[in-house]
């Protein structure tokens, strides 16, 4: 037999439970969700943003702070984070081409829903 219990996330759904052979309730089984149909593409070009932005405020605002303490390296992880990015853009955007190709075309009079 199942029972059935709220879900752990917050929200009211019920997920239901699974029992042991020895009767006893164990932990709710997960909600099964759908993957996301996601490329990649927005993430690293948002990475590599976020990078250029603490790039431009270090050098901007920290820079003589950074030499004076010898920390010049952080300004190195912003330049790796960007380096990394731009290494990164090109595999992501074959990938989304690839799944754009790969996508069934709709039929001709039919709808998509």
């Amino acid at each position: 037999m199942r029972g059935f219990t709220h879900a752990a996330y917050g929200d009211d759904n019920l997920v239901p439970m699974t029992e042991s052979s020895s009767g006893a309730k164990a932990s709710p089984e997960p909600p099964v969700t759908k993957p996301l149909d996601v490329d990649g593409v927005s993430a690293v070009i948002a990475g590599i943003v976020v990078w250029v932005v603490a790039l431009v405020i270090l050098l901007l605002f920290f820079r003589t702070r950074l030499n004076a303490h010898s920390s010049t390296w952080w300004l190195w992880v912003c330049v790796a984070g960007i380096g990394l990015g731009l290494i990164a853009l090109p595999y992501v955007l074959r990938r989304r081409a690839v799944y754009r190709r790969a996508r069934p075309k709709p039929v001709e009079g039919r709808s998509t829903l």
